[in-house]
């Protein structure tokens, strides 16, 4: 979750993991995205689909400068998703993390569309709301679970393995191991995975991030 300057929590409104999915699916049906397609060209929805999909006016930003610590991030007040270069440009090499990073800030974008965007509450109130429902209210959560969906849709990935869905869907380990576990209902945890094991999976798999920049598979 992530505080904002002011130390108050900022938050969406609560959505269940199969609310999400049902959007990324209905995303990639209105993208004419084939059924049984593994790989997606993010780069082709940021740069000619994404405008189309709410007819409006997102555009991103690749800045010669950069000063902030997220890979990438959405600025909900100008529109524009902003990209550092390097990111772009290893994505734009098959890098399957850098992939998934700016398919994180589309996703925040579309939720954000779809779902309302955000706002804050104070930590006081924040005793009043349970693990779970505040869990759904993290933006970083659902940008990843919304990621997640769309790039490793679940029934054409439930006979792959870990190394086939990295290699297929064009992603990362990390995030070639969720989808795997997702796809077949398998529980993990932190000690389960030692050998997949980085910073990036242990955010992932506490589910949180950064400021609308938390793509950590």
């Amino acid at each position: 979750m992530t505080i904002d300057e002011n130390y108050n929590l900022i938050v969406v409104r609560p959505k269940s993991r199969k609310d999400i999915e049902e959007a990324a699916q209905t995303v990639r049906q209105y993208l004419k995205i084939a059924e049984d397609a593994l790989y997606i060209d993010v780069l082709s929805i940021l740069e000619f689909s994404l405008q189309a999909l709410f007819n409006d006016d997102i555009i991103f930003s690749v800045p010669d400068e950069w000063f902030r610590e997220e890979e990438a991030y959405y600025d909900t007040q100008k529109n524009v998703i902003f990209i550092r270069s390097d990111v772009y440009d290893k994505a734009a090499s098959g890098d399957g993390r850098s992939r998934f990073t700016i398919m994180h800030e589309i996703a925040h974008y579309i939720l954000f569309k779809l779902f309302g965007l955000p706002y804050t509450i104070s930590l006081e109130d924040i005793k009043n709301i349970s693990d779970a429902t505040l869990k759904s209210m993290d933006p970083e959560w659902q940008a990843n679970t919304f990621t997640g969906a769309f790039l490793c849709k679940n029934d054409i990935i439930e006979t792959l393995e870990v190394e086939e869905i990295e290699e297929k869907c064009c992603v990362s380990q990390t995030a070639a191991f969720v989808a795997f576990c997702r796809s077949r209902s398998i529980s993990y945890r932190d000690s389960d995975m030692e050998e997949f094991s980085n910073w990036s999976l242990k955010l992932l798999l506490q589910e949180g991030g950064g400021i609308f920049g938390g793509a950590t598979a």
